[in-house]
């Protein structure tokens, strides 16, 4: 694994900031290190690796960017524009055996622009805002080729598709004193993804374009002027999109959408040498995306594929400590407790009742940090 990260900032002026940044990222690794489990028990892992070609993975990123920042004394004006290329290549035994019956080969290459333009308002008048609008395109081809071997070589199952997206978004938001103790917030962003997919080897054609406005909402009262409670609402939105043409997933996945509810408060003690901060949320989801496999009888092998969970819901507190203990050392701890409900699966109703998926139950986090100048320059 070998990286390479750059960067060059340049100020011409007062006013003018030029940020430029280069990574680039080559991986050479392995893959599908499976085995069956001998009893069914998910912790016995006594059984040896026994393919007939262990598996292959790797991955090459190039990321450049660049960020321009002028300080107009009315507003700031702020550009960001990217370019990301990725290619992954892929092999592997997933017949876990070290008879040569099933393997697979896979090819992603994926190639996105992004550029955002964002106006922000000086931060010390009572009425603050930001506006602007982003611009994303990115296309993606994946190669996937299923091979089965019935004693006289391998035969391939080749699949080959591309999918494009172009994604306008805009977007804006104001804060308001309302008093010297009582802010108010409130915006709104709308985004509309136009995507298409071909499928390369039967020349089959899909589109749909998937958009929704996201308000926002919010209201903070500062109690002192060390604790502040605060409440806010909003919707959330995720875009849907094609799977890979099989006999197990629906052509089509729908967007995700959310309404987020939480309730927090944030305390500074014993002059900010002690923050306190917590939280409480509720998430409702219409149309979760979920990610998984599925074992397609026809090409005899599994496929990757998404699937929406009708409607979710996700409860949570969270529960923040930050301590500098004494100059220099700072210590930061965290709890949280979460908690899933699937209310409606309508492709798997007998999931109803479950947790949602990549959710858990509790969380802990801890970590320390000594910091000492070496010079007072």
């Amino acid at each position: 694994d070998f990286s390479l990260r750059g960067r060059l900032l340049f100020m011409p002026t007062d006013n003018l900031t030029l940020d430029a940044r280069i990574f680039y990222s080559t991986l050479d690794a392995g893959a599908d290190y499976y085995i069956a489990l001998p009893d069914g028990d998910l912790n016995n892992i006594s059984a040896p690796l026994n393919p007939d070609e262990f598996g292959t993975g790797t991955r090459d990123i190039e990321e450049y960017a660049l960020k321009i920042n002028y300080d107009a004394s009315a507003f700031e004006f702020t550009s960001a524009t990217a370019y990301t290329s990725t290619n992954n290549a892929y092999s592997g035994d997933v017949d876990y055996s070290p008879v040569p019956f099933f393997r697979v080969t896979q090819d992603w290459d994926i190639e996105s622009w992004s550029q955002e333009i964002r106006f922000t308002s000086p931060t010390e008048q009572r009425l603050r805002w930001v506006a602007g609008f982003s611009y994303f395109k990115r296309k993606t081809t994946l190669a996937t080729t299923p091979e089965l071997n019935f004693g006289f070589g391998y035969i391939p199952f080749p699949s080959v598709t591309t999918d494009r997206n172009n994604e306008i978004g805009v977007f804006g938001q104001i804060n308001y004193d309302i008093t010297s103790r009582i802010e108010f917030t409130l915006g709104a962003r709308y985004d509309s993804d136009r995507r298409k997919q071909l499928n390369v080897l039967t020349g089959g054609r899909a589109k749909k374009t998937f958009d929704l406005w996201q308000p926002k909402g919010s209201l903070a009262f500062k109690v002192t002027d060390d604790a502040m409670v605060y409440a806010t609402i909003a919707r959330g939105f995720r875009s849907g999109g094609f799977n890979v043409p099989s006999t197990v997933f629906a052509p089509l996945y729908k967007q995700e959408e959310s309404t987020n509810y939480e309730f927090g408060f944030k305390t500074s003690w014993l002059g900010n040498r002690l923050i306190v901060n917590g939280a409480a949320f509720y998430i409702d989801y219409t149309n979760q995306q979920f990610f998984f496999l599925r074992f397609d009888p026809v090409i005899m092998a599994p496929v990757q594929g998404i699937t929406n969970i009708d409607s979710t819901e996700v409860t949570g507190l969270e529960l923040e400590i930050q301590a500098r203990l004494a100059p220099g050392f700072d210590v930061t701890a965290g709890v949280g407790l979460m908690d899933s409900k699937i209310k409606k699966f309508s492709e798997m109703p007998a999931f109803v009742g479950n947790k949602a998926n990549l959710t858990y139950g509790w969380s802990y986090n801890m970590s320390a940090q000594y910091t000492k100048p070496l010079s007072d320059d």
